[in-house]
């Protein structure tokens, strides 16, 4: 697994682990257990050699650059990170008769102008894997092209798209909206969400399970695994704070134009249901997110 010290990677080596699984933690900067083993993914001969070493049957891919804004500002460093090295990396798991899982973004989609599907225009309704794509970022862009090839090297693969993965974090991995939103409110001073962002945010005790089953169902293609519910930045960490108990008063909306961020961000509804027929499992809204969250923190945990 790359990415493995990772928010979204560390959870799902975890899951796996418990489930029984032979786990091969690879990560960049933190150490991700004692099975874990330091991988560059821009370099082809170690995730070669590495993966020669260890013989996987299936490479899970949550290393990336995820930051969107930084992907805005330097697009040749996201190309190269998220889709060349994503490519490489799948032709040598194609070469070795592995499988690759690669955990991609609802931000391969830009909106309410796209089709659900190939045979419908009707863009209310939540987009299936087979709506085409169209990024309106950087970021949402070299994720599409890790997706495009991935699939042209022909490694046997399992395509996942989430949106706004959260969990607790440990100390090493950097915050996410809910642990960010609880740092503020520790703060005891006024702060401010944006109200004209929306997302389907996963909580990542949810999504490990189904990455999981769907690589031991041995699925293939595109799966949209994203929340249950789509909901508003700021209505989003209303919801965290009457979850934990802190003092709403000391939040206020604020717009994105006063972000003055250089990446636009997608407003996308994904439709859930391949996966959830496939493992059985119900992709969370908010609501049972955070209190699944609140009731499973670890003791590793930050806040």
């Amino acid at each position: 697994m790359t990415g493995a010290s990772g928010l979204v990677g560390f959870e799902i080596s975890e899951q796996l682990s418990v489930s029984g699984h032979d786990v091969v933690a690879a990560y960049f900067q933190h150490s991700a257990g004692s099975k874990s083993v330091k991988l560059d993914i821009g370099d082809e001969d170690s995730m070669r050699s590495t993966l020669e070493q260890h013989k996987p049957d299936w490479v899970i891919h949550c290393a990336a650059l995820t930051n969107v804004d930084e992907c805005e500002k330097n697009p040749e460093k996201a190309f190269e990170m998220n889709g060349n090295a994503s490519g490489r990396l799948a032709r040598i798991v194609k070469k070795q008769k592995a499988k690759i899982a690669y955990i991609s973004t609802s931000f391969v989609f830009g909106g309410a102008q796209e089709k659900t599907s190939k045979k419908s225009a009707d863009a209310s309704l939540p987009l299936k894997e087979d709506a085409t794509p169209a990024p309106i970022n950087e970021y949402g862009k070299s994720k599409l092209e890790g997706e495009k090839q991935i699939i042209a090297s022909g490694a046997r693969h399992l395509i996942l798209r989430i949106d706004q993965p959260y969990g607790w974090a440990m100390p090493w991995q950097k915050s996410n909206m809910v642990t960010w939103t609880l740092d503020k409110f520790a703060a005891k001073e006024p702060f401010s969400i944006v109200y004209d962002w929306y997302n389907q945010p996963v909580y990542l005790g949810n999504f490990a399970p189904v990455c999981a089953r769907l690589i031991e169902k041995d699925a293939q293609g595109i799966f949209h695994c994203a929340g249950g519910e789509r909901i508003s930045r700021y209505d989003w960490a209303q919801r965290i704070g009457r979850t934990f108990g802190c003092d709403l008063r000391l939040l206020t909306k604020s717009t994105s134009a006063t972000l003055n961020l250089p990446a636009k961000r997608p407003d996308v509804l994904l439709d859930n249901s391949k996966a959830e027929k496939l493992t059985g499992i119900k992709m969370m809204g908010i609501d049972a997110g955070l209190a699944a969250m609140k009731k499973n923190r670890p003791a590793a945990a930050n806040q």
